[in-house]
């Protein structure tokens, strides 16, 4: 009889443990790793990925609060535009185009009839909202007036970029309790920023806009520009090279929404941390 192969099955017991160790362990690899879909994943279709980010918009238009921004989890920042369009819309989406970045626009609906294409292709870049008709101070206005401003420029805008409008931003930031509900039983969602470029200000420039995003801008951020100044088209020429030697992705607000939501507690802002706290009305 042969002796016992004790050897051989030692190396096996240890082969055998080796390989469950490692299983182990790439398991938790897997699991450790960030859950994002990147904003051109080919796992999603158009389709897909469009639906996902107007179910991100509609949950949080549900709480109806202002967002002023993501949770700041990922490396990604929401460039959003208003105003337009105007002259400096298309130099401003070719230059979006050519650096793969996305951004929101929000529209100002008497002014489409001069450029009645743009706001599809603002669509297809990122995103389009609603910024008022004529851009009025809404508050100074009775509330059938304000109401009117905020509709009818909905309409106007859908019907020219071919999309559903679930985003709003009121005109200087400013808006009433009852405009608020409004907005929020329409089913958009109330888009501020943290983070303002101050280039509507009088003597702004692009050395002041740069200074003013890059001082504040950080993952998660939303920040107001608008595409109605040279002055602003010069400066994010500037900026988006900037913005991706640190890291940082300009996405749409939808697509921020969808990734890198904020918590309800900052949205409500119950947090002492919110983004949005030292938020002013701007100028323009």
């Amino acid at each position: 009889m042969p002796p016992p192969r004790t050897g051989c099955r030692t190396s096996a017991w240890l082969l055998a443990l080796t390989l469950l160790a490692a299983l182990i362990t790439g398991a938790g690899a897997v699991r450790a790793e960030p859950e994002r879909v990147p904003v051109g994943d080919r796992s999603l279709s158009p389709a897909a990925l469009a639906l996902a980010q107007e179910r991100a918009v509609e949950r949080l238009a549900g709480h109806r609060r202002p967002v002023f921004c993501g949770a700041g989890r990922l490396p990604d920042v929401a460039l959003t535009f208003d105003d337009g369009p105007s002259p400096y819309t298309v130099p401003l989406l070719q230059l979006l185009r050519r650096a793969h970045a996305s951004a929101t626009f929000f529209l100002v609906a008497d002014r489409l009839a001069d450029w009645p294409d743009l706001a599809s292709r603002e669509a297809r870049l990122g995103a389009v909202g609603d910024h008022t008709w004529s851009h009025p101070r809404l508050p100074s206005l009775r509330y059938d007036a304000a109401a009117w401003e905020i509709t009818a420029a909905r309409r106007a805008i859908a019907a020219a970029s071919g999309r559903e409008v679930l985003l709003f931003r009121p005109p200087y930031g400013l808006t009433t309790p009852r405009l608020e509900r409004l907005v929020g039983r329409s089913g958009m969602l109330d888009v501020r920023w943290s983070v303002d470029s101050g280039d509507g200000l009088p003597g702004a420039t692009v050395k002041s806009v740069l200074r003013s995003v890059e001082s504040a801008v950080r993952p998660g951020s939303i920040v107001l520009l608008h595409d109605i100044h040279p002055w602003t088209l010069a400066a994010v020429r500037r900026l988006l090279p900037w913005l991706a030697r640190r890291g940082l992705r300009p996405v749409s607000v939808p697509e921020l929404l969808r990734l890198d939501p904020p918590t309800i507690r900052r949205l409500r802002g119950d947090d002492s941390q919110r983004c949005g706290a030292g938020v002013t009305a701007h100028r323009r």
